[in-house]
């Protein structure tokens, strides 16, 4: 498919896993806020009819999913300083892709190395390397590089109990060797003064996949990330203390033993280069570019779940038209989602146009859908909206120098050491609160759309989307409800409130503000795999509620053939062809009509009550002046009951039979539905999640082999989270230009 680095505005054309160099982010360090078309009004308002509005420049959210997905694993990455892009270290962090260092950048990261060199041999003061730390710059030392031992001793506090049992106390290896390549991408910059030499033992652990162990936990990401990265450190040095994963099997091995796995030799440090290693955003800026992607892909697919609640619902295509959103309220992030549920439901069959064709019949029923559909793209858009510059702000940390002291070394003439605050990760925290914030906002609206299509009442379809003849002893989906309201309810409290309403002043107070970023994306990370679960649980419930409504519509119309059959066959010598044809036509009305109201009604008492009812139809038609004179009374009434008393029997025994027939089918809905096949068919066919039946699955004392609705419902989920579902929602789009 096509699409646009937001970062240039340069279209690329990728098919499959294309290279690296095509696998565009709009995330580079010069990216301008993402641009969003302008959509004009079709010439005809029937979605059917009307194009796709051109959206080849898509928003930062879309651009990553497709990137991410577009990435060349088997290449090489390049690290330069300049123009890491969050596809690629997605790739670093979870395809193990091999990085390489630009020779180009060698000659900034000496002349970074030799002014530090020169100022200390001008006797210059210089925080952190002939001053103590912290509030303990006001001492001073002539021994720098017994100064940065000092520094990697005094941050090596995590704790971390025994692997063996099973120590959930460290940081993902992901996210580690993240961190690895950011910081190794920042300190190519040449501000930094650490030697060339110990960037390529960074390279060489992470090349071979020897990733230091790493605490969660330690770190409020004021001073950068101190703790985390002096486990980094620690395992360039060889430390017998600090342990690494290494091979297949990840072993745990001292960072000795690691470097000796690697045929690397231990680093001593010298001046700077532990402050340049560890003073720095590093970590929790891998941490956020994994939530963020993660939250992408999330993102879109709400946009996805969205469109086929739309046809479950049976629901109005009517408020995605392009001309609501991009002429009448053009905010990006509207126009965006609008854009993508119009496009979604092009070709479906369920979905209503809320303009009929002439001589069409107007919907019955609500004139406008509820507010969890129609005002999808009003809610879902400014989401968009804000996590675009979440991506953004992540795009530039990247590529920043995030250490103090800096080295300039751009002027003529001396270069200049400058003290500044670069290791404030407030963009991440930034960047994570807005993401946290979106996520509880798309796991809010997925809820609602869920518990609404549970809900006979708002449906309508059967009551906890039982496909049985006897609902009453079949409660498909209420289980699925509740645990789905817990998702919601977690997804709230991992959201509430903002951390820096939790800042705690450190270290002498002289860390008085602190980020807390990588909390941050540790509690957006946690709500990822929550929404993840949620939406897994809203699959489910949309694949077997449309699987419903198609059989449940099928049914109608076998239904409707049914009544005709046997009311022409009854009363056909009763009245004359006219009268008989509008008596078929209302009894018909009448029986759908009813058949939707006793949805939560067994099959049997519920045809009785609806073709018993059904009679004062029957006996209105059969009255006055519209019965054939010569009618008798008494064949009339027995007529009537016998029609009754047959149709009872016939619609329950096609009930039955029909749905029988129906459940057995591996993807019974499928022409019914819009470009939300692809989802569809992935989940019955590809997974093998097949629709619920019902009493026909109930556990038994035979032990027949039967998986639980969790265990279907746990599919999808790792689906979601393995990348084989993003696969999909990209080819979903793979038309949309």
């Amino acid at each position: 498919m096509s699409f646009v680095s937001a970062s240039n505005g340069n279209a690329y054309r990728t098919t499959g896993h294309s290279k690296r160099d095509a696998a565009v982010n709009a995330l580079t360090p010069d990216a301008s806020p993402p641009r969003f078309p302008s959509s004009d009004r079709p010439d005809s308002t029937s979605r059917r009819s009307s194009p796709v509005p051109a959206l080849s420049n898509k928003s930062g959210v879309f651009t990553l999913m497709t990137s991410n997905h577009a990435i060349d694993a088997t290449a090489t990455v390049m690290l330069t300083g300049q123009n890491l892009t969050i596809s690629e270290l997605q790739s670093i962090m979870k395809n193990g892709s091999r990085v390489q260092i630009s020779s180009t950048a060698q000659s900034a990261v000496q002349a970074s190395v030799d002014a530090l060199q020169a100022h200390l041999k001008a006797e210059h003061c210089i925080y952190g390397v002939n001053t103590g730390f912290g509030a303990s710059a006001d001492s001073r030392t002539n021994k720098p590089d017994v100064l940065q031992a000092a520094l990697l001793q005094m941050q090596h506090i995590g704790i971390l109990p025994s692997l063996a049992a099973g120590n959930k106390n460290i940081l993902p290896e992901e996210w580690v060797r993240g961190a690895m390549a950011i910081r190794i991408n920042s300190l190519l910059r040449g501000h930094s003064a650490v030697r060339w030499e110990v960037l390529e033992r960074l390279v060489g652990l992470l090349n071979s996949n020897a990733i230091p162990i790493v605490p969660l936990r330690g770190s409020i990401s004021a001073s950068g990330d101190l703790s985390p990265l002096s486990y980094i450190a620690g395992a360039v040095t060889g430390h017998p203390g600090i342990h690494c994963f290494i091979g297949p099997e990840r072993k745990t091995v001292t960072s000795k033993d690691a470097l000796a796995f690697c045929g690397l030799q231990p680093v001593e440090f010298r001046a700077k280069e532990v402050l340049g290693l560890i003073n720095g955003t590093s970590v929790s800026c891998a941490a956020a570019t994994n939530v963020i992607s993660d939250t992408s892909f999330l993102a879109q697919m709400s946009q996805v779940l969205t469109a086929m609640a739309v046809e479950v619902s049976t629901g109005s295509a009517e408020p995605f038209d392009p001309w609501v959103a991009g002429v009448t309220r053009p905010h990006p992030g509207q126009k965006e989602v609008a854009a993508n549920i119009w496009y979604l439901l092009t070709n479906s069959t369920l979905a209503r146009d809320r303009h009929p064709s002439e001589g069409e019949a107007e919907h019955v029923g609500l004139r406008q859908d509820r507010y969890p559909l129609r005002t999808a793209p009003q809610w879902i858009g400014p989401l968009l909206e804000d996590l675009d510059l979440a991506i953004s702000q992540l795009g530039i940390e990247c590529n920043s120098t995030t250490d103090n002291p800096l080295v300039d070394t751009s002027a003529d003439g001396f270069a200049r050491i400058m003290h500044a605050g670069n290791f404030q990760a407030m963009h991440v925290t930034s960047s994570m609160e807005k993401t946290r914030s979106a996520l509880q906002a798309i796991g809010k609206i997925i809820f609602q759309q869920l518990t609404e299509i549970v809900n006979y009442c708002t449906a309508p379809l059967p009551p906890n989307l039982a496909s049985d003849t006897e609902p009453s002893l079949s409660y498909t989906m209420k289980a699925v409800d509740i645990a789905a309201a817990a998702y919601c309810s977690e997804l709230g409290i991992l959201a509430a409130g903002n951390v820096g309403s939790h800042v705690q002043c450190a270290e002498d107070r002289n860390q008085a503000i602190n980020s807390l970023a990588l909390l941050s994306a540790r509690q957006a990370d946690e709500m990822n795999n929550v929404l993840a679960m949620l939406m897994a649980n809203y699959v489910y419930v949309l694949c077997q509620a449309i699987d419903l409504r198609v059989m449940l519509s099928t049914f109608l119309t076998a239904l409707e053939g049914l009544v005709v059959a046997e009311t022409q066959c009854y009363f056909k010598g009763m009245v004359n062809k006219r009268e008989l044809s509008n008596l078929c036509t209302k009894v018909c009305t009448y029986v759908k009509s009813r058949f939707e109201a006793t949805m939560r009604d067994d099959a049997k008492p519920r045809f009785s009550d609806i073709f018993s009812t059904a009679t004062s139809i029957i006996f209105e038609a059969l009255s006055g002046d519209n019965v054939r004179p010569d009618t008798d009374p008494q064949q009339m009434l027995d007529c009537v009951q016998l029609w009754k008393k047959g149709l009872v029997h016939k619609a329950l025994g096609l009930y039955t039979s029909h749905r029988n027939e129906f459940v057995v089918q591996e993807m019974p809905a499928i022409e019914t539905m819009g470009r939300t096949r692809a989802l569809y068919q992935f989940v019955r066919r590809d997974l093998g999640v097949g629709m619920h039946k019902g009493r026909d699955e109930l556990p038994t004392t035979e032990m027949r082999e039967m998986e639980t609705t969790g265990a279907q419902i746990t599919k999808i989920y790792q689906a979601m989270k393995d990348g084989r579902m993003e696969t999909v929602v990209v080819r979903m789009f793979a038309e949309l230009e």
